[in-house]
């Protein structure tokens, strides 16, 4: 509940997340690979699986879920997370 009154306040504070808290934020990641993992994509759209479970994770090994660095993380992927980046930075909908 306490995180839920930080986010009503109009953000939370870098760190103030419990470890709770901190999962289910990035449980995301696995749903949604769980949900493209369902579908029969096409020859052409088969890697856009991979492509969603890895735009978490961060060119020094730090990210999640896998901890993939640098030369692990392909191109589309990190598109996918300045997109993702720039969605989350310019969204109406966020404090």
């Amino acid at each position: 509940m306490a995180g839920l009154k930080r986010c009503e306040r109009g953000g939370v504070a870098r760190g103030s997340l419990t470890e709770e808290e901190r999962l289910e934020i990035q449980s995301d990641v696995s749903y949604t690979h769980r949900f493209l993992a369902r579908i029969p994509w096409t020859r052409d759209l088969r890697s856009v699986e991979e492509i969603a479970r890895g735009h978490h994770e961060k060119l020094d090994g730090s990210g999640y879920p896998r901890g993939l660095e640098a030369s692990e993380i392909p191109i589309p992927t990190r598109l996918l997370t300045i997109v993702d980046i720039f969605d989350a930075l310019t969204a109406a909908d966020r404090p």
